[in-house]
């Protein structure tokens, strides 16, 4: 049967072929893997044939079938028959042979089917073929079946999983909050005291290096003023000349009295042995009192009393009085130099290490000037405020965490509060509160030298025990 003309399709009946398979004069449209697009004349529902196929991979192709100006399309696999150049088709589902024989039984008898049955024959979910699915078909369904499961039950033990992990993340972040209170602009502090100095001067000599102990008193730094160390000298001068005067006048007062001393001592042993001559009766009639010695005693007497009232020893012993107030005068204003030079001699105010020192020899120095700050061996701490809404929750002895980073590595140390104090927001002045201190409790003083460093940011947690309370202490 022919029909000719434009648009026309031209069928050709041939003799059965051994294998019950009509052959067609019909385009079809073949695609390869690597692209290769061929038309097909001549085809069945066994197969096509297709001269320009050959060294070709044919496994995997799509299958192109025009009708009515709509191309229908599907993935086929071919395989090189017995027969010259003819392919026939493997693994056809019963969609995929539906289609494909709607087309060839309208061929077959001449009537065209609507684009809808072919759309259709592609959708339909029964196999109208009589050809049900191989083995191979219903393992690899079986097997994707298996897989959908396990893919379902693995996304739902990760969604079991997340939802487990989210809900302890914020069930942990809920009780934090709870109980415990966070400080505000918590940071580390050192007992440093800076020592400044005292008056203008040069820096002498530096005695205690950065890093080294010391105890309280010891001289750490010696400065040196060179118009106060000039006034000491002078002092000092007038002084030596002050107490040679003292011991001159002194001397001079000492000669005279030494000289009536020995005299009237000479005197009256004369006098003491005339009188032990003398027996009672002379005694009784008088006689012990015109001895000669008697005379020349109280001629001396006379004499001594008549030196005296000349004024020689009053004077003598007048200046001797302003020679030891001048003495004095001196001593003291000495004393009061040597006190602000010892003040030059920057100490220790208790024990502990040179922190960093802020001069160098041979500078000098104006009042006030920062020399050394000079840390105490007490132990460093952690300082922070707390808002006056949760100041009435803290108390001293309560526990904390203390948590610093050290080396890239976040670390916590058990604390307790030492201290409490009212204060104001260092970060915000209006707002006031309670500055709160927090020593670390398993760290000795040492360790918290060496892990504490002064003025850096931590992080602390007060503990309010809320689990103790709701549950006890054996809960």
């Amino acid at each position: 049967m022919n029909r000719n003309g434009p648009g026309r399709v031209n069928i050709r009946h041939e003799r059965p072929m051994p294998d019950m398979a009509f052959r067609m004069r019909a385009p079809l449209g073949v695609t390869l893997r690597d692209g290769t697009r061929t038309r097909v004349e001549d085809w069945s529902m066994r197969g096509i044939s297709a001269p320009g196929l050959m060294d070709k991979d044919v496994t995997d192709a799509v299958l192109a079938i025009p009708f009515q100006g709509v191309v229908l399309s599907f993935p086929i696999k071919l395989h090189p028959a017995d027969e010259p150049d003819f392919y026939e088709f493997r693994e056809m589902n019963g969609r995929q042979r539906e289609t494909l024989a709607l087309f060839y039984r309208n061929l077959l008898t001449g009537k065209m089917a609507s684009t809808a049955d072919m759309i259709t024959s592609l959708d339909t979910p029964v196999d109208l073929v009589p050809m049900g699915e191989t083995d191979e078909e219903r393992d690899r369904n079986s097997g994707s079946k298996t897989r959908r499961m396990l893919r379902s039950a693995g996304s739902l033990l990760m969604y079991v999983v997340l939802f487990g992990l989210v809900f302890g993340y914020l069930g942990n972040l809920a009780w934090q909050r709870l109980n415990t209170i966070d400080l505000s602009q918590p940071r580390f502090v050192a007992a440093i005291e800076t020592l400044s100095t005292p008056m203008p001067s040069f820096v002498e000599r530096v005695r205690i290096e950065p890093g080294q102990a010391a105890n309280a008193g010891e001289i750490l730094v010696l400065l040196n003023d060179p118009e106060l160390q000039a006034e000491m000298d002078q002092v000092r001068f007038e002084v030596r000349g002050a107490e040679n005067a003292r011991d001159q006048v002194q001397s001079r007062i000492e000669s005279i009295q030494g000289e009536q001393s020995n005299e009237r001592a000479q005197l009256l042993a004369r006098h003491q042995d005339a009188l032990a001559k003398l027996d009672s009766r002379d005694f009784v009639q008088g006689r012990h009192r015109s001895l000669p010695t008697a005379a020349e005693l109280a001629n001396y007497d006379q004499k001594a009393a008549a030196l005296e009232a000349s004024g020689v020893l009053a004077q003598l012993r007048n200046v001797e009085t302003e020679r030891l107030q001048t003495l004095r005068l001196l001593r003291r204003e000495r004393n009061n130099i040597a006190k602000q030079m010892q003040a030059l001699n920057i100490r220790a105010p208790f024990t502990g290490t040179v922190s960093e020192y802020f001069v160098q020899k041979g500078q000098f120095l104006r009042t006030g000037a920062p020399i050394v700050a000079f840390e105490s061996d007490v132990p460093r701490h952690v300082r922070g405020w707390v808002d006056d809404r949760l100041a009435g929750d803290v108390y001293i002895g309560m526990p904390a965490t203390i948590t610093f980073n050290i080396g890239g590595e976040f670390r916590d140390v058990a604390g307790m509060v030492t201290d409490l104090q009212a204060g104001v927001n260092p970060e915000q002045p209006d707002r006031y509160g309670s500055v709160v201190t927090v020593e670390a409790t398993e760290l000795t003083s040492d360790e918290t030298h060496n892990l504490f460093t002064n003025n850096a940011p931590a992080q602390v947690a007060l503990d309010r025990g809320l689990f103790k309370r709701l549950f006890g202490d054996d809960g």
